[in-house]
């Protein structure tokens, strides 16, 4: 069986396993439609020990430290990270594939019984192919599966592309770096 098909269940769910979703851009669900159109779809995976050096590549990459609030980790610090967010209950960190190939990550961190702050980073090189929009069409199916109708993302002033992207996902902005989906 491919692990990339939708798979969901209550075991899922017990554990604090990330569900394996796929969601084409068009995916309806209670955040509602994610209004922009793309042909590209992306596979959302949990994440494990096994994407360290992936997801420190893109927390040390050059763009994405410059679009983000906290600061460049060491290697130290991140394995830390990885540890710790793994271990979180409250939190759930996915790979995004296109095929086989990871191509950015996303998380959410519950910050209430239906709300969640969103974090994407794409890849450097599958930056401005459509990975990012694929990715917010697949938490529009991923967060519900974790009971999350809500969710927050908090973009830089200065990050015009993500401001556009979540914008263009249907995301509104609420006040200044603060964009909302869903209730």
């Amino acid at each position: 069986m491919d692990h990339r098909v939708p798979v969901v269940s209550a075991a899922d769910r017990e554990v604090g396993d990330a569900p394996r979703l796929r969601a084409a851009p068009d995916v309806r669900s209670p955040l509602g439609a994610c209004p922009m159109t793309t042909a590209r779809a992306v596979t959302l995976r949990g994440a494990g020990p096994e994407d360290a050096a992936f997801l420190f590549r893109l927390r040390t990459d050059p763009v994405t430290a410059a679009m983000s609030f906290g600061p460049v980790p060491t290697a130290e610090g991140h394995a830390v990270w990885l540890h710790d967010t793994l271990a979180n209950p409250e939190r759930r960190l996915w790979i995004a594939e296109d095929g086989e190939t990871p191509v950015g990550v996303v998380r959410l961190d519950r910050v209430a019984t239906t709300a969640a702050t969103v974090n994407i980073t794409v890849a450097p090189e599958a930056r401005r192919m459509g990975v990012g929009t694929a990715m917010l069409a697949a938490i529009d199916a991923a967060a519900p599966v974790w009971g999350v109708t809500h969710l927050v993302a908090e973009i830089l002033p200065t990050n015009e592309a993500s401001q556009r992207l979540f914008a263009q996902a249907g995301y509104t902005r609420t006040r200044p770096g603060v964009w909302e989906k869903g209730r």
